[in-house]
């Protein structure tokens, strides 16, 4: 592995970061009232990110201080909304920071250690490891795994979240507003089957203390509501909030049972949320991922040189894969986004190099000359040649438009 610098440029790029982070999160407070009281925003950004380029190369990090000085250039001549959309756009980029570990290398030219064709064998028989094989996972769950394409530990790790719940600010019930995606919880106070003219719906009402909230679904089972729902348990939901009859409701929404035991993996932070596998819950769904990302992910092999790596700002595809399944909260969908750019550009550079190749081996195979003099019996003494002897062959007259096209 390359190695790191001494550990206070590490700890002098942490602190350029935080302090980037601190007065771009004052501006935008208060819906940006401090904006204007806040001068030299760009003098300051510009010259944090030059010391932070010039100290050498950071993995992940080279192409966000670049992106941060292109978007506060011309900053002071911008009006109040274009400042606005720029002070954003410097809070997710600073994000971003925080969730890539700074690493920087000594000298830009060294390079991490290639790896051998023996350990790239190891860890691609590695990630093709059967998912059945892995302790917990029989044959039941195997078969569950299969009918969404999953099969081996590499499928998991590509199976990637479709998106991310911030749990870091979970809403009360009073404070939901019609129109919003919003993550709440709440306690199940009453629940049942209901009738809206002649359709029938299942109705959970769920309260915090602050306010009551309807769920309500309109396709479901009713044998599984009842065993699903209970009153008092506790309920992470997530959805659309609308209101009817002056009711605060989400239809259909995302469920997830608390659990008093369970750790801070699906209670807090920026939490993923994986596609439907048949009816296993997203808590069973992130502890399998977790399992398998943490065992396997550092086996991963990615086809992209380390230098284009660096210089595109992107991050291994090791590491790529754990911020991709576990988001730091730090960086949260932020650091999530680069990841998943991260495993994308690994995946079609990877194609368009096996494409390249392909096309480099097709232009170079020669083809076959068929020579009709070269075929002829060395038993016969006669000149006819290969063409005229094949036709001989034939049980029929060739006519003269085919005899034109041969």
């Amino acid at each position: 592995m390359a190695r790191p610098v001494d550990t206070n440029k590490k700890e002098r790029l942490t602190k350029i970061i935080e302090s980037l982070s601190r007065p771009l999160e004052f501006a935008s407070k208060d819906d940006f009232a401090h904006m204007e009281s806040l001068k030299g925003l760009a003098t300051l950004v510009d010259r944090l990110s030059n010391e932070a380029l010039g100290m050498g190369p950071a993995r992940g990090l080279d192409s966000a201080f670049k992106e941060l000085k292109e978007v506060f250039t011309g900053f002071d001549a911008l009006g109040p909304a274009e400042k606005k959309k720029r002070v954003l756009k410097g809070i997710e980029i600073v994000k971003s920071m925080k969730a890539v570990e700074p690493v920087l290398k000594e000298g830009a030219g060294e390079k991490t250690k290639p790896l051998s064709t023996v350990e790239v064998r190891r860890k691609l028989k590695l990630l093709k490891t059967p998912l059945e094989r892995l302790k917990g996972i029989g044959p039941g769950l195997s078969g569950r795994l299969k009918k969404k394409g999953l099969t081996t530990v590499e499928d998991v790790l590509y199976y990637l979240p479709f998106r991310y719940e911030d749990r870091r600010h979970i809403k009360k019930i009073g404070e939901l507003k019609p129109g919003t995606y919003e993550v709440v919880t709440g306690e199940v106070m009453a629940m049942g089957e209901t009738r809206y003219g002649r359709r029938k719906l299942f109705e959970v009402v769920v309260s915090d203390g602050s306010g009551l909230l309807k769920l309500k679904w309109f396709n479901y089972r009713l044998s599984y509501m009842k065993k699903r729902f209970k009153e008092g348990q506790k309920l992470f939901l997530y959805g659309n909030v609308s209101m009817f009859a002056r009711q605060k409701e989400i239809i259909h929404p995302d469920v997830e049972l608390m659990d008093e035991n369970d750790d801070s993996m699906h209670m807090k932070g920026v939490v993923p949320i994986y596609s439907q596998i048949e009816n296993l819950h997203q808590k069973t769904v992130r502890k399998l991922v977790r399992r398998i990302v943490e065992e396997y992910a550092g086996s991963a092999v990615g086809g992209v040189p380390e230098d284009i790596v660096n210089g595109a700002g992107l991050m291994g595809l090791a590491d790529a894969f754990r911020e991709a399944h576990a988001p730091a909260d730090a960086g949260g969908a932020a650091g999530a986004g680069l990841a998943r750019k991260s495993i994308t550009f690994d995946e079609l550079f990877t194609l368009e190099l096996g494409l390249a190749l392909k096309r480099s081996n097709t232009k170079k195979e020669g083809g076959i000359a068929f020579k009709a003099a070269a075929f002829k019996s060395a038993a016969s003494k006669s000149n006819d040649t290969l063409e005229k002897r094949l036709l001989g062959l034939l049980p029929f007259t060739l006519t003269a438009a085919q005899k034109r096209a041969i």
